[in-house]
């Protein structure tokens, strides 16, 4: 319980999205132990949207890895090939479980206003 409360004392410090994205995939991982933790968001025009990677964590990853702010949206994966995502985002379940020999979780991340994104 001690290493969860020191994660969230140590967010709450934050007010720049991209370091609270990093911190939160970093205490997810620390707190959990999955192969892998990310945090996605859907940039682009209505009918044109796609993800971009806000912070990502492998297993043996030293420190997250991002697509840059000013990516070309275009490069980026579109909406529709992360079908689970997208349901997520929708909210229809609180958990989307793929299944599959290794598990994979996406549910999503929520402000007071609107989702900002998926955790896988």
């Amino acid at each position: 319980m001690s290493q969860l409360v020191d994660h969230l004392a140590e967010m709450t410090g934050f007010r720049d999205r991209d370091i609270l994205d990093v911190t939160l995939v970093s205490a997810l991982r620390d707190l959990l132990g999955p192969l892998s933790v990310a945090i996605y968001r859907v940039v682009g025009e209505r009918g044109q949207e796609h993800w971009i990677t806000r912070a990502r964590l492998g297993e043996g990853d030293a420190t997250a890895t991002a697509d840059p702010v000013w990516s070309d949206t275009d490069t980026l994966p579109r909406l529709d090939q992360f079908p689970a995502r997208v349901q997520a985002m929708a909210g229809e379940t609180s958990v989307v479980t793929l299944p599959g020999s290794l598990s994979r979780s996406i549910f999503p991340v929520r402000t007071d206003r609107e989702v900002v994104g998926v955790m896988e």
